[in-house]
């Protein structure tokens, strides 16, 4: 039946493992933003009587700024202060990024609930109707389908092109922040990368497409063709994630989320990813994002590059 639900059996090996397979997955990608420690003043040397107190330094992000909404954000001093990122590090950087990644979970804090179960359990929801979603509620239309397709398509070369070409004016222009913001973005999407694949290959995920939507996992034979997760909303919420942690206007941070979003909604409608692809995929971009600024960023707004 074409409106079944999607766990109909109650021994499905799927029904008893999405929500700890939800669990990991957002787990592993959020112990990405909650690995390091912040770097603690000197003790050793006393402080004068009218010498006055350090301040910390301002955070460039409204997002990073509200500790109470994302207490794993929170704005950390760069492994060697005032050298500028550059190109030349990135290969040993993204070492370091994977190494981080796979081991994250062991970084996970109690804080960290307050936000990844509500992101679980979207996710469980998300599995749960994905079958209804994709057979009844998405068109079935071809055209409409390659539209959409073609759309996505068009939006992921744009995010892919972005961070090069801010990485590219900011080196015309002298401008150090926004020379660091295209190789962080560019950075977080090569960190995507890895990530994408590892999860397709591990998961195997058939299409929306195939058995009537039924979605199952662990299928012989698909690896990179897999659903599970969406790359394409994995890989622009990658690069919109860095790009907005690097910005304090909450108008471009907005615009920046939609923009990725739109990708994932255009992956639905083309019959290319169930919604909760698309959901994992994009809360495991998001955290990517934030976590390879939060560890590298050194530059302030408008910077000119040190000669």
């Amino acid at each position: 039946m074409r409106g079944q639900a999607l766990f109909s059996k109650p021994r499905n090996l799927c029904r008893r493992i999405l929500p700890l397979v939800v669990l990991g997955i957002l787990a592993a990608a959020a112990g990405c933003v909650a690995g390091a420690q912040p770097a603690s003043a000197s003790s050793a040397t006393a402080a004068l009587p009218d010498a006055p107190l350090p301040q910390p330094p301002e955070p460039q992000s409204r997002w990073i700024q509200r500790p109470d909404l994302f207490p794993a954000l929170q704005p950390q001093a760069a492994s060697a202060p005032g050298n500028p990122v550059s190109l030349g590090v990135l290969p040993r950087n993204l070492l370091h990024d994977q190494a981080m990644i796979w081991s994250s979970p062991a970084s996970l804090h109690t804080r960290d609930l307050e936000w990844l179960l509500p992101l679980t359990g979207a996710g469980a929801f998300a599995f749960r109707t994905d079958r209804y979603t994709m057979s009844t509620v998405v068109s079935h239309d071809p055209a409409f389908n390659r539209a959409a397709v073609n759309t996505s398509n068009i939006l992921l070369a744009g995010w892919i092109a972005a961070p090069i070409g801010i990485w590219a004016y900011g080196h015309a222009a002298q401008d150090q922040h926004s020379t660091e913001t295209g190789i962080l973005a560019s950075e977080s999407i090569l960190d995507g990368l890895v990530v994408q694949q590892i999860f397709k290959w591990t998961f195997r995920r058939e299409r929306p497409t195939v058995d009537d939507a039924r979605g199952r996992f662990f299928r012989h034979g698909l690896g990179s063709n897999s659903s599970f997760v969406s790359a394409h909303s994995l890989l622009a919420w990658c690069a919109a994630s860095a790009i907005a942690a690097e910005t304090r206007s909450p108008w471009a941070q907005a615009g920046l989320y939609a923009g990725s979003g739109s990708v994932g909604t255009m992956r639905v409608l083309g019959q290319k990813h169930f919604p909760s692809d698309v959901l994992v995929g994009s809360a495991i971009g998001w955290l990517i994002g934030h976590n390879v600024v939060r560890r590298r960023h050194v530059a302030p707004p408008s910077a000119p590059i040190a000669p």
